[in-house]
């Protein structure tokens, strides 16, 4: 999280902000960091809660319809991209859950491609983003949607997020 607040006067003078002509200026006061390294599993502790998600298995059938769905939504969200960037190809490999499906997302120079592909056998989503690297994503049953192996961050918001820093536009309907 992120706090601001105004400087009060009784802060010592070294840690004081100027003023100016609109009142005092805010102050940045920091930021919470998560630590790196380290599995943040659970000790046995049961009040503790687990940060990342745990593999769950699924038929192959169902866990197929769902990355299909998800990458057809992708896929109908930013279509209309095309209209507002000088590059923007949208090439989609198999529209078969069976055959495990693809999208990639060309936005051109400097960016390149994005790329979300479905393995069927290890049920997960692989996304690869110019911005954040490659990235693992496996069905979350609390969530009901595809979140990140490493941390839990829910799939569709860190793809919006990266589109939207490497083109004009912002996706539809996710």
């Amino acid at each position: 999280y992120v706090q601001f607040a105004a400087c009060p006067s009784s802060i010592s003078r070294r840690y004081r902000m100027p003023q100016t002509a609109l009142g005092p200026s805010l102050r940045f006061f920091g930021t919470r960091r998560r630590r790196r390294g380290g599995d943040e599993t659970s000790t046995g502790n049961s009040n503790e809660i687990s940060t990342r998600p745990q593999k769950i298995s699924m038929n192959s059938e169902e866990f197929g319809l769902k990355g299909e769905d998800v990458v057809e939504q992708l896929e109908r969200s930013v279509e209309h991209l095309r209209d507002c960037n000088d590059t923007f190809e949208i090439t989609r490999t198999s529209r078969n859950y069976l055959e495990g499906a693809m999208l990639t997302i060309n936005v051109g120079p400097p960016y390149g491609k994005f790329s979300i592909s479905v393995d069927e056998n290890d049920q997960e989503i692989l996304f690869s983003s110019p911005v954040s690297g490659p990235k693992v994503y496996i069905w979350s049953i609390e969530k009901e949607e595809f979140v990140s192996i490493d941390d839990g961050h829910v799939f569709v918001g860190l793809f919006v997020r990266d589109l939207i820093r490497c083109c004009n536009g912002v996706p539809k309907g996710l």
